[in-house]
């Protein structure tokens, strides 16, 4: 299961095994557009002219008041992502891997996605091969915010991956599954990603403080 930048991940990893079932959710097809949405004009810029870009992150959370009355607090941090991540970014044929007729795909978006276009996920589920499958959660946004809207997409992962296993196996499943998402990538941060027979193998390097985590 991939959000975000974390669904082009998981999209590159169709066709790596007969019984993964792949899941993106605000995901893209074309890397250019994937770009353009996830970062601003001065970011882009930045890779250029710094050899990275500044990304602001910041955290929300709500206090009450003495008199039972909101109050928004906002911390942001800020962490520099090398242009390396742009540059392999790039250099991924999205489409290429969700033509695999391995494993089933499943392409999930909002509808009223602010940060990527529902265009691109049906584009995304338009140029997968079948098995596949497209869900459009009505009224959400990138995020998908509403606790039943999410309720509804991770039932029906649950569902197809209960599928998949009882086809391979005969059996009821005990379910593991795997969520990429997007994570904080520090100034030498790239998507790393190497072709191996049966498909594509893809994982996200975060360098954080002098640390490598896998997100």
């Amino acid at each position: 299961v991939g959000f975000s930048t974390g669904a082009v991940v998981a999209s590159l990893l169709r066709g790596c095994d007969g019984n993964m079932t792949v899941s993106a959710i605000g995901g893209c097809l074309d890397p250019q557009k994937c770009l353009q949405c996830h970062f601003s004009k001065e970011q882009l810029r930045s890779f250029d002219a710094q050899g990275h870009c500044v990304l602001h992150l910041t955290a929300t959370s709500k206090q009450l008041k003495e008199e039972d009355a909101e109050k928004t607090a906002e911390s942001s941090l800020e962490r520099k992502l090398g242009s390396a991540y742009r540059d392999d970014l790039l250099s991924l044929d999205i489409g290429a891997a969700v033509r695999s007729e391995v494993g089933r795909f499943l392409a999930i978006h909002a509808s009223d996605d602010e940060i990527v276009p529902q265009e691109q996920g049906k584009a995304l589920h338009e140029a997968a091969a079948d098995p596949k499958e497209l869900m459009i959660i009505d009224g959400a946004k990138h995020t998908l915010q509403n606790t039943m809207r999410l309720r509804k997409v991770l039932k029906r992962i649950l569902d197809l991956v209960k599928q998949d296993w009882g086809e391979a196996t005969g059996s009821k499943p005990g379910v593991s599954h795997h969520v990429l998402r997007s994570g904080v990538l520090g100034a030498e941060g790239r998507l790393e990603h190497k072709a191996f027979p049966g498909g594509v193998s893809c994982r996200p390097v975060v360098e954080l403080q002098g640390r490598s985590e896998i997100t």
